[in-house]
């Protein structure tokens, strides 16, 4: 049976989910504060996502030409808005209603279908949102 973890979500058979916990168990060592600790780094690790979604808003916004903008005033399948979405989803794990109130793109629903359109190649973006994507990934 394959097996994955992306996220926290596993992927896999019972056999795995049991391993998975027993894991967890033995790096805790069973003890209250250790499993706080975990909690604590769960946490700390969505503010740094967080820091880093804001980064990239602003980092997009800037070399998109969007400063000045009211992104609220662009429609949500614009290339520049779709081709930040892409990036968060891909370096952060900020929720996607996050993406979508940040970014003015109605729902998480449709931020999900416009970045899966994006991956599957269904849509293009201009020029430049696909050099300031590249750039990043270089």
């Amino acid at each position: 049976a394959q097996s994955t973890l992306r996220r926290g979500w596993y992927w896999g058979s019972q056999a795995f989910m049991e391993w998975l916990r027993a894991q967890v168990k033995d790096n805790t060592g069973g003890s209250r504060g250790k499993g706080r600790s975990l909690a604590a780094a769960a946490e700390s690790r969505a503010s740094h996502d967080v820091a880093e979604a804001e980064r990239l808003v602003a980092e997009g916004v800037k070399c998109l030409g969007l400063e000045g903008t009211r992104l609220a005033e662009l429609p949500g399948s614009d290339p520049r808005k779709i081709a930040i979405a892409a990036v968060i989803h891909a370096r952060t794990s900020v929720p996607q209603d996050w993406t979508a109130e940040k970014l003015a793109m109605r729902s998480a629903g449709n931020v999900s279908q416009l970045v899966r359109r994006l991956k599957r190649g269904e849509m293009k973006l201009d020029k430049e949102a696909s050099a300031w994507m590249s750039a990043l990934e270089g």
